[in-house]
């Protein structure tokens, strides 16, 4: 079957919910079985595959400037770093999306926000990141350690530096376009699968080199990742306006 995996990077024809700045986004991705995929998604999604292969990926980030559509950011509520743990998934074998197993966000405004109005699984954590720049590399420490919701701790520790004097688009039908050009997420409240959508300028992608990963938090959403080097992809930031949730069966 063939997967039309542009329609969605398209902007919808309704009014959006919000407006965020995306920004210093490092993707890191490793391929991992199929089966342990789908057994972690629910049913009605099933695992999206580029050349036979699933992925799972580690995407550390800041989001700025949120603003609810036509007012001004709401002080200490606009700016702050997340990290989620996600994989790709179709819908009735189509409309290619992003499965979130976990979103950590250092605000829990934010996170209870996003629990409730779009299903997702926010958890509130203590996030630094710290970037230093000479001349067109940028250094980057990033430290995050999850508190609540309890029983689950997790953590992620991430050094990387990034060549800013380089920066691409991914070309279509490549695994890096697979892997970082997603345009809709599902979710669900374990009764109904919900998706959402967003429209944004495709990503321009930078080469990075990991010198530090320490991390739990693939672990904890129940995959035991590879331990060989990650797929690395860096993209210094996006415009984004957010779309309310629909039902799946309404979503086109």
């Amino acid at each position: 079957m063939n997967v039309d995996r542009m329609w969605m990077a398209r902007r919808p024809n309704r009014q959006c919910s919000m407006t965020h700045s995306w920004r210093d986004l490092l993707f890191l991705h490793w391929e991992v079985d199929v089966k342990i995929l789908q057994s972690l998604i629910p049913k009605g999604l099933t695992v999206d595959t580029f050349d036979g292969k699933a992925y799972v990926g580690l995407v550390p980030f800041r989001i700025t400037n949120i603003r609810a559509s036509g007012l001004p950011p709401i002080p200490g509520f606009c700016h702050f770093p997340e990290i989620n743990v996600r994989t790709y998934v179709l819908l009735n074998g189509q409309d290619p999306g992003v499965w979130f197993f976990s979103l950590d966000a250092a605000n829990l405004s934010a996170c209870i926000g996003a629990r409730l109005f779009y299903k997702l699984p926010y958890f509130y954590a203590e996030i630094s990141q710290t970037n230093i720049m000479v001349s067109d590399q940028c250094f980057t420490e990033y430290r995050s350690r999850r508190y609540l919701p309890k029983p689950i701790p997790a953590y992620a520790s991430v050094d990387y530096d990034v060549d800013t004097s380089k920066s691409v688009p991914a070309q279509q039908d490549t695994l890096d376009h697979f892997l970082i050009e997603r345009y809709l997420l599902y979710s669900t409240d374990a009764q109904q699968i919900y998706v959402g959508q967003v429209h944004h300028k495709p990503y321009s992608l930078s080469p990075a080199t990991i010198s530090n990963l320490r991390e739990d938090l693939v672990l904890s959403a129940g995959i035991r990742r590879p331990t060989v080097e990650p797929i690395v992809h860096f993209a210094k930031g996006v415009e984004v306006e957010i779309f309310p949730i629909l039902l799946a069966q309404q979503a086109r």
